[in-house]
């Protein structure tokens, strides 16, 4: 079954970072990656993901109305708003994203929230069985290698972590 999410971030260490997050804790398959707004929405028009991460900061447009644009050109999409800015996330809510996680938060917290929204979006729409695989693949935590890996995407010395 089909398990697509398409990453939207300015930030090369952070998509490189969530690519190996999804791919080694969902066995998922990463469809496309965005820096910035327009180029998003040409990769929505082309095929429309499970879910988008977004970056609530993506260059190119206001975050709220690329959430419009995206619910127009994709209904079903999935959407869970990344900020570093947690204060972001009333508004990010409020414009229509399906969920909200601070770029400080750990891993684990993002990985419960992708579970969550794959939850929700087969209430919404029980035909659309992209997601589903994803509810039950989670481990619950992360390696070593992975924790260092999101750490120094932070700005963290790994150190600080050991």
């Amino acid at each position: 079954m089909a398990r697509y999410i398409l990453i939207a971030d300015d930030q090369p260490q952070v998509r490189r970072a969530l690519r190996l997050l999804l791919e080694q804790e969902l066995a998922t398959e990463v469809v496309g990656e965005a820096t910035e707004a327009s180029d998003l929405l040409a990769q929505v028009t082309a095929g429309c993901p499970d879910l988008m991460l977004l970056d609530w900061g993506l260059p190119g447009m206001a975050a709220e109305d690329l959430l419009v644009a995206l619910r127009e050109t994709c209904p079903a999409l999935a959407v869970i708003v990344l900020s570093g800015q947690p204060e972001a996330e009333g508004k990010a809510l409020a414009a229509g994203a399906d969920a909200f996680v601070s770029k400080a938060d750990p891993p684990e917290q993002l990985l419960a929230a992708i579970c969550a929204t794959g939850r929700l979006m087969m209430e919404r729409n029980p035909m659309k069985v992209g997601l589903r695989p994803l509810l039950s693949t989670h481990r619950g935590s992360i390696s070593t290698r992975q924790a260092v890996t999101v750490s120094f995407v932070r700005g963290n010395s790994p150190m600080e972590n050991a």
